[in-house]
């Protein structure tokens, strides 16, 4: 601290101006408490954002909802939104309030050491934190959410990536595990910046009479380095099991394949089409949909994967509806329609044999959580 900012305590206590002192002590007490309760306001706003960061994952995961893009994406957006928002808390509280705190706590312990009759709290506030400040036990709070929020980023952005086949997923996984690494060192050096004035004044007991208190004393660097292996290690064990099930659940590449129609359909689609799997590949899948004669499909739509139908046999109509687009197709054998993602589309089969036709999916079917449910335009009979 400069000469200017210290306080002429000497010349109180010769002077005897005890209250002077206790009404200074206790102003000093006030003004922490002032910004000690704005601190608790902003880490209530972080928990609600946390929390309203995890219930719009958990809201895009459950599927109640339609709209023309990826969850992936989606969630990678609340992910990164929610990390952004508790980044930007996490600089009003602890780089500008806790240093505004921070200006009148180590006033507070030079009054305690100067004046050995007022009660020493700062002190052994000091010794409960060992000496490395408040701020050395408060960093998780705000590290670890931002961290986990990186994490859930990258690793939506690996899982869509690889589904469309943009990206290798293996290098995604790592540059994500990496990403968030950085942010939670960022966070931890930048945190340990305000807390130097209480570390480095902060001792284990007042000095006895006649004792010269260190003012030279460097931060615990050891101290603050061991905080760091536990969420470095979580770190590093997402990243590795992420970059994992990604590798092993990529699909082979290159690889020849030969499947012929099954007898029995292999499950009946979200539409309520019986639907039989033929061959896959890296970017794509083959399979055959029927829909029985007088039978109208489920009206759905497709989150991402983009199909092609080839029609075998029967006769039909298909509605497909894609923005401002809207049109019925009659279809039958040696008819070809696309369906792009988002559009909302059903068919029926109008003949007196079932609707088939052969179905290509692009990238491969991710799963039953592709489809979501939209308005018909004609009952549905499944």
């Amino acid at each position: 601290m400069d000469e200017q900012s210290s306080w002429n305590l000497d010349a109180l206590v010769s002077l005897d101006h005890g209250k002077s002192i206790w009404k200074l002590f206790s102003f000093i007490g006030q003004e922490e408490r002032h910004f000690n309760s704005l601190q608790a306001k902003y880490r209530v706003l972080a928990s609600g954002w946390l929390l309203a960061a995890f219930s719009g994952i958990g809201f895009v995961v459950s599927k109640t909802f339609s709209i023309n893009v990826p969850s992936e994406i989606l969630i990678a957006g609340i992910a990164l939104a929610g990390a952004i928002g508790i980044y930007l808390l996490w600089v009003v509280d602890i780089l500008v309030y806790h240093r505004l705190l921070d200006s009148c706590f180590v006033e507070g312990l030079k009054l305690e050491r100067q004046v050995r009759s007022l009660p020493p709290f700062r002190h052994n506030m000091m010794k409960t934190q060992q000496r490395r400040g408040v701020l050395s036990s408060v960093i998780g709070f705000y590290q670890g959410p931002i961290m986990l929020l990186i994490l859930i980023f990258g690793g939506s952005l690996t899982f869509y990536f690889r589904n469309n086949n943009l990206v290798v997923p293996f290098c995604m996984s790592v540059a994500t595990g990496f990403l968030a690494l950085a942010g939670g060192f960022f966070i931890y050096s930048r945190t340990d910046n305000t807390a130097f004035f209480e570390e480095s004044l902060g001792q284990d007991s007042r000095p006895k009479e006649g004792e010269q208190h260190n003012q030279n004393r460097s931060p615990t660097v050891r101290a603050y380095a061991s905080d760091c292996v536990i969420p470095v290690g979580v770190v590093l064990t997402v990243t590795a099991l992420l970059a994992l099930v990604v590798a092993f659940e990529a699909p082979a590449r290159g690889t020849l394949s030969a499947v012929s129609l099954p007898s029995d359909p292999n499950y009946v689609a979200p539409d309520g089409s019986e639907v039989r799997l033929l061959t896959s590949g890296s970017r794509g899948s083959m399979a055959y949909f029927s829909l029985s004669s007088g039978e109208a499909s489920g009206a759905v739509a497709h989150h991402s994967v983009e199909e092609l139908w080839y029609f075998t046999r029967g006769q039909g109509e298909m509605w497909r509806r894609l923005g401002a687009q809207e049109e019925v197709t009659r279809v039958a054998v040696g008819m070809s329609v696309n369906i792009p993602p988002g559009t909302h589309f059903q068919f029926r089969s109008t003949g007196k044999e079932p609707l088939e036709a052969v179905g290509v999916t692009m990238p491969p079917w991710p799963g039953s959580n592709e489809a979501y449910p939209v308005a018909a335009k004609w009952p549905n009979t499944k």
